[in-house]
This record gives C-alpha cells, structure tokens and sequence, in this order.
C-alpha cells in the first residue's frame, strides 16, 4: 500500500464523518435510546460499538507498524457492549467520542509509512475468532484464513473467471434492479428509510 493509498483513506473517513455527524446529532437522546428493529441494536449501542471498533483499530495500526504486523487478539462486540452499557450514555457525548476518535484515526492513517502496507498477516496466517453479529440479528464467529496472495496484475479470464463473473452478475443484478424502480417509481409507493436517502436509486436517469 502505497503513501497516497492510506492518505486517500484517511480522506475517505474524513468525508464519512464530514457527511455523517450532522444527521447523527439531529437525532434526540430517546431515539437514539430505542432498538432500531426488534432484536437489534439501538442506535446508541450501534455508536458505542463503532467506538470499541475504533480503538481496536487504532491499536492494530500503531502496533502493527511497531512489530512489523503480528496477531492481535479480537473482541467479542456484544459482550462489549452488555459490559459498557451505552444507552446509559447521553447520546451527544457517544456522537462526540465516535466523531472526535475518527478524526484522529485518519490522521493516524494518513501517517503511516508505505510499507506498513505489508505488514498484515502472512500466508498460512489464521485470525483470531470475531464475534459478530449477522443481518438477521444471530450472533456469529468469523475467521480468516491467509490462504495465498495473488500478486498485482491486470485481470484475465485465465486467472479471474469467478471474480470477473461476480462482478458481472453484480451488474447485472443491479440493473434489473434499477430498472425495477424506475417502471414502479409511477405506480407504487416506495419509501426509503432516511439513514439510505445518500444511495440515490431513485434518481431520475
């Protein structure tokens, strides 16, 4: 990863925030105190796992530049959040913690050296178990396996097929799909929930 990789990061996360900060704060402290479905998270506890995410990956960037890469232990986010018990948090003072950790993170990231880009895990490397929790609401393990690296190339039928397929299929998909809203757009209701007004899939084309 190259210096303008991490820096075109860290602007990444700087146009997020940017974008992100005023609708959060425009939510009051009791909704932000509600489950956002049944059996989800509230949008307190969602921030309060951001925050828990945040940290441990200020650690992983600064001690892995430090080692040379290494295995780092992982953490179990519901217990996290059970232990800290955000939605005892005002929510002005979750918003402030997440935004304000964020904006030094890019900095971090926008600091590290080029080759620190290499220091991830290694071939044969297994992760340590991420507990997460899925779309459906079940809690779940993830763990990754460093199976083998493909060095930079351009993409060929010989040794991309399943990607170059995916990619297709994803294109495909999404047009059917768009195409679907359009011709609906004039005879159904469709309402988008406020937090994806950004997609804009129903833009006029």
């Amino acid at each position: 990863m190259t210096t303008s990789s991490f820096t075109n990061a860290a602007r990444e996360l700087e146009r997020v925030l940017a974008a992100s900060c005023s609708d959060l704060a425009a939510i009051n402290d009791h909704d932000a105190s509600l489950p956002h479905a049944t059996a989800k998270w509230s949008r307190k506890q969602i921030i309060g796992h951001l925050i828990d995410s945040a940290s441990n990956n200020h650690q992983r960037f600064v001690r892995g530049v430090e080692t040379q890469g290494g295995r780092y232990p992982g953490y179990d986010q519901e217990f996290c959040v059970r232990l800290q018990r955000p939605n005892d948090v005002p929510w002005p003072v979750l918003v402030d913690l997440w935004a304000s950790y964020n904006v030094y993170l890019a900095h971090v990231i926008a600091s590290l050296p080029p080759e620190s880009g290499g220091y991830s895990m290694k071939i044969g490397d297994i992760s340590e178990p991420i507990v997460y929790r899925t779309e459906d609401g079940k809690d779940a393990v993830r763990i990754l396996y460093y199976k083998s690296r493909t060095p930079p190339h351009e993409a060929s039928l010989k040794d991309d097929w399943s990607r170059i397929q995916d990619a297709a299929l994803r294109e495909k998909k999404d047009g059917v799909l768009q195409r679907w809203f359009q011709k609906a757009r004039k005879d159904v209701f469709i309402s988008i929930d406020p937090t994806y007004d950004y997609c804009g899939i129903l833009d006029e084309q």
